[in-house]
């Protein structure tokens, strides 16, 4: 988790709320049982970025004891099971002793991440953090979960948040916690049993408008003097122009920051216009996603079309967040293609040369997702039909890179660990496309869906990769000290063929 790439509120806004939220969490006189806060709120409503603001005053004052932040695009980083064990080894590095007393327990129970959650929580936690209560005087230390609805899913979270519900409240006073979510049925009924201060983020009320005009107003200065060659006037666009971006907003703040994406995208006036044109019948968000889309992307160039939407489907879908080079590997695309495509997808993306792309907001994937919203035009994400297509991307990069002994090692009589740089060879022979492949195969093949049972291309290359490349792909895993996820990702390989009536001899 990096916190440094998340943003925070602009100078002078959120002022009501993040004072409110400074002097709750700091109040000396708090009554055991009332140490957590549930900040609730619309897609779009700011809650991330009030929740990094929070996480950055308190890490200034060195009262964060840790910030965890779920983020749907990356599953890879968002499952529940690894929650408490991420709280505790935060906590351990922002507080030397606790640390101490969390390497005891961890040396008494060294399989402690096998054990139940609730039992992860008492002996990581509860106990450590209360032995830490009665040996130290000082402030307050903050807890801050965000996205807390993009943990997982509601079936997946279920023991989780029952951990929560169950520890939470009965931590010493001086841990503070602030959940950040939307109102999801499952979070609201296990929070709302533990009685805790719920906090609705304002949408739209004045100050959130006022917030939003001086958002719009900093950001359109930015744009005026990052654009020079369109001449713009130093008060561009001008306080009626303000005005009706704020009220098309309506009080969220996705909006705003869609629009300024969407317009400095293009020739701002042009952009802004169309911007403008396009929310005249329909003021949403959505409508903001389609003019994104539509503008670089023209229905007259199918390739260009196909390539688009094989990438953001890609994005989506993909088990972790994967860079431009990583895409071009899976694809099959020339990198110059991924990253002009990339170039051409930034209200909707974060993203660099070599780094790892990650969509904007939530909201993103859900528009793509839902054939309804979309109006069923071409960069409708159907996930089946995508994780099919990384699945055989999967295969072709395997089919080329694979091969025996990878990281030339020049004798098998030796352990790797007892090679010396092995994870060095392994790191350069191994390319982040192949890496990825080796891991996710099954993944994508359990998640993608064949209509008809018999011939299929997947089929296919499983029946090629597991009879020529099956052992070459075991080294990766032995090379890089991973051999734990080879049964794993056989299992799932495993189920999938069961699924899909393949012959006997092959699941055996």
């Amino acid at each position: 988790m990096d916190p440094g790439t998340r943003e925070t509120c602009l100078s002078g806004t959120r002022q009501n709320t993040l004072n409110n939220l400074f002097n709750y969490l700091t109040d000396p006189s708090l009554p055991h049982g009332r140490n957590v806060i549930w900040l609730r709120g619309l897609a779009g409503s700011g809650k991330s970025t009030i929740l990094n603001t929070v996480a950055l005053h308190f890490s200034e004052l060195r009262r964060r004891g840790a910030f965890l932040f779920w983020n749907r695009t990356d599953p890879l980083n968002s499952g529940p099971l690894s929650v408490i064990r991420t709280l505790a080894f935060q906590l351990a590095e922002s507080n030397p002793i606790f640390a101490t007393k969390l390497a005891g327990r961890i040396n008494q129970s060294p399989d402690i991440t096998t054990f139940t959650l609730d039992m992860q929580f008492r002996r990581l936690l509860s106990e450590p953090l209360a032995e830490l209560a009665k040996e130290l005087s000082q402030g307050p230390a903050i807890i801050i979960l965000d996205a807390l609805d993009e943990c997982g899913t509601a079936g997946s979270r279920s023991e989780l948040l029952g951990t929560l519900l169950a520890g939470l409240t009965k931590l010493p006073t001086m841990f503070r916690v602030l959940i950040a979510s939307r109102d999801e049925p499952d979070i609201r009924s296990a929070l709302s049993r533990l009685k805790v201060d719920i906090w609705d983020v304002p949408v739209g009320d004045e100050s959130t408008f006022s917030d939003i005009s001086q958002f719009l107003r900093q950001h359109s200065a930015k744009i005026v003097s990052h654009c020079e060659t369109h001449n713009l006037p130093p008060n561009w666009p001008g306080e009626q122009m303000i005005k009706r971006l704020v009220d098309l907003a309506n009080g969220l703040f996705i909006w705003a920051s869609t629009a300024i994406h969407l317009i400095e995208s293009g020739n701002p006036e042009e952009m802004l216009e169309k911007v403008l044109d396009a929310s005249v019948d329909d003021p949403s968000l959505d409508t903001l996603y389609r003019v994104a889309l539509t503008q670089p992307f023209h229905a007259s160039d199918g390739n260009k079309l196909n390539a688009m939407r094989s990438i953001l489907g890609a994005i989506v879908v993909a088990r972790e967040q994967v860079t431009d080079n990583q895409l071009s590997q899976i694809l099959g695309l020339k990198l110059d293609v991924v990253q002009d495509i990339l170039s051409q997808l930034r209200p909707f993306i974060q993203w660099d040369h070599g780094q790892p792309v990650q969509v904007s907001h939530v909201s993103c994937t859900d528009f793509l997702c839902h054939i309804n919203r979309c109006h069923d035009m071409p960069w409708h994400i159907d996930k089946s039909s995508h994780h099919n297509e990384l699945a055989y991307g999967c295969f072709q990069i395997m089919e080329r890179e694979l091969r025996f002994n990878i990281c030339g090692i020049e004798t098998s009589y030796y352990r790797n660990r007892d090679i010396d740089g092995i994870h060095e060879r392994a790191d350069e022979a191994i390319t982040p496309g192949l890496a990825y492949a080796s891991r996710y195969w099954a993944d994508h093949l359990e998640s993608g869906f064949i209509r008809e049972s018999g011939s299929h291309c997947l089929v296919d290359s499983v029946t090629n990769f597991i009879n020529h490349r099956f052992l070459y792909w075991i080294e990766v895993f032995s090379v890089r000290g991973q051999m734990s996820a080879v049964p794993v990702i056989l299992s799932k390989a495993a189920s999938w063929a069961g699924v899909r009536h393949l012959p006997r001899g092959w699941r055996r």
